[in-house]
């Protein structure tokens, strides 16, 4: 049975908060040093693209402002491409782009499902 949209962005919004408690108190160098911070980071980011993947097709063009088809794509890359993963896309994805994602997904809950406890 397919989940509730609100459900799936609940799931995102936990796998992007995930991703942004390893890396805070992470820099660069740290990151490129450590293997298991990459692989949990790669592995949250791929639940990310994930959740995309299984919001409705009508939520997702509702919303054209928020990068589905990227993030569905980075999702593919890092599991069926997984050795060419460039560390550089996974830094800015992990420190800029899901927490960008966020906070769009934290707005539409708002407005599209005030109800749901957050």
């Amino acid at each position: 049975m397919p989940r509730r949209d609100d459900a799936v962005l609940a799931e995102l919004l936990e796998a992007a908060g995930k991703i942004e408690r390893f890396i805070a108190n992470s820099d660069r160098a740290n990151f490129d040093a450590n293997e298991m911070l990459q692989g949990a980071v790669l592995y949250w980011l791929a639940v990310v693209g994930e959740a995309c993947n299984r919001l409705t097709a009508d939520f997702r063009k509702r919303h054209p402002e928020v990068p589905w088809r990227e993030v569905t794509a980075m999702r593919n890359i890092l599991i069926h491409q997984y050795g060419s993963v460039d560390l550089n896309i996974v830094w800015d994805a992990a420190t800029f782009n899901a927490p960008q994602l966020a906070v769009q997904v934290e707005r539409i809950l708002a407005e599209e499902f005030p109800s749901v406890d957050r």
